[in-house]
């Protein structure tokens, strides 16, 4: 397939920065304004990426255009709540494009990573072992670990490894147990390490993931069975048994009940959203800063407040064409363990801004997970770069 021409992509994505940027200068002051002469270089950075290494080393620059726009609309909210983190966000989005090109390289040219299953799994495990053991834990979830002195969470690097794990996984069995029910079973241990954590978006996010590797991959459909009505049944076991999963559930159920203590969060995004109406308060205009953690597990609420049902709109349409392209393309890959990586990595991306959209919206109970590109978060940013990284080489064949 030939390549589109997507300049024109990036001259409306550099007009939407120019604009929010002007937006922003207009009601920043003092230190925040200073820091706003920052952003015209991070966007000469980005752009000079844009136009002239994307295409000639991937071959493609569509799936990074829709992803620097995903960026832009979540760093100009960012930088408007926090102009501390919108600078932070604006590093890691330029570390996580250079790790993007690294990750292509290396599975573009290099074939070990298919024979690594094994250890995928140790890998996984010892990141388990540290959270566990050496973790902290913040918004009541230990899922954060301290490295010379930036907190980082392992689980962004154990969702990498686990699609590593399903894609290079050997057919037959071990011994005498098949290597399907192997990863079904490594999967439920998964679940219950990130239980004890108290970490439940990440546990549903590995479920997602298996699922979506047995549904589209598994011809014998039992295994998916097996697999969903077991969900289900620790789910319930889950509900009874741990209080803080059943605190989520009455959350969800009844926010209105407890709205100045356990219900704020999602009481004050469904009141901000609301609030936003179908075009927004405009950027500087609305009241986000009342929401908890508004700039990374509710960062949507804030920009559909400011920029409106519409923005929240595009910003769907955006991860759909992301995730619906690559599921695309990955029919005319011929290497099955590529395919099975790019379709899985599309699926993610789709099924957990799905996941925190529909929790911000209070449809399925809050999951306090990342919108891949869009939230703030150094760990989310770069292992999303890695995964996109992991995507375009996969594709690489479907762009030629």
């Amino acid at each position: 397939m030939r390549e589109l021409n997507y300049k024109h992509s990036y001259r409306y994505i550099l007009l939407f920065q120019l604009l929010s940027l002007f937006v922003l200068f207009s009601f920043s002051e003092g230190k925040a304004l200073s820091k706003l002469f920052f952003i015209p270089l991070v966007i000469l950075v980005v752009g000079i990426v844009n136009y002239f290494l994307n295409i000639r080393l991937i071959g493609s620059s569509r799936h990074y255009a829709i992803v620097s726009m995903i960026f832009s609309i979540g760093v100009v909210e960012i930088f408007r709540l926090n102009p501390e983190y919108g600078l932070k966000q604006m590093f890691w989005f330029v570390v996580g494009t250079m790790l993007m090109y690294a990750t292509y390289i290396i599975i573009k040219n290099f074939d070990f990573y298919k024979k690594l299953y094994i250890y995928y799994v140790a890998g996984i495990f010892l990141l388990f072992f540290i959270t566990l053991f050496f973790g902290e834990a913040s918004g009541g979830a230990k899922n954060w670990v301290r490295i010379f002195g930036h907190l980082f969470q392992p689980i962004e690097l154990i969702k990498i490894l686990y699609i590593m794990q399903l894609a290079t996984s050997p057919k037959g069995k071990f011994y005498i147990i098949d290597y399907r029910l192997i990863n079904i079973i490594l999967t439920f241990l998964y679940m219950g390490l990130l239980m004890i954590q108290r970490d439940l978006g990440s546990a549903l996010m590995i479920f997602l993931i298996l699922l979506a590797y047995l549904l589209i991959f598994e011809k014998k459909k039992r295994y998916f069975i097996i697999t969903f009505t077991a969900f289900i049944i620790f789910a319930g076991l889950g509900i009874y048994l741990l209080s803080h999963v059943r605190t989520r559930f009455e959350i969800w159920l009844h926010p209105f009940d407890n709205y100045n203590s356990k219900g704020y969060q999602i009481v004050t995004a469904l009141t901000a959203m609301s609030n936003g109406g179908f075009v927004g308060t405009g950027i500087g205009q609305g009241i986000p800063n009342i929401i908890p953690v508004n700039i990374s597990d509710m960062i949507i609420a804030a920009i559909v407040e400011e920029m409106g049902a519409l923005m929240g709109i595009a910003i769907i349409i955006l991860y759909l064409v992301l995730g619906v392209d690559s599921l695309l393309r990955s029919k005319l890959i011929g290497d099955s363990n590529k395919r099975i990586m790019a379709v899985l990595i599309a699926s993610f991306f789709i099924m957990q801004f799905f996941v925190i959209l529909f929790g911000t919206m209070n449809i399925i109970p809050l999951t306090g997970i990342t919108a891949p590109f869009l939230s703030y978060g150094g760990s989310s940013m770069l292992s999303s770069f890695i995964m996109l990284g992991m995507l375009e080489s996969a594709l690489r064949s479907s762009y030629e």
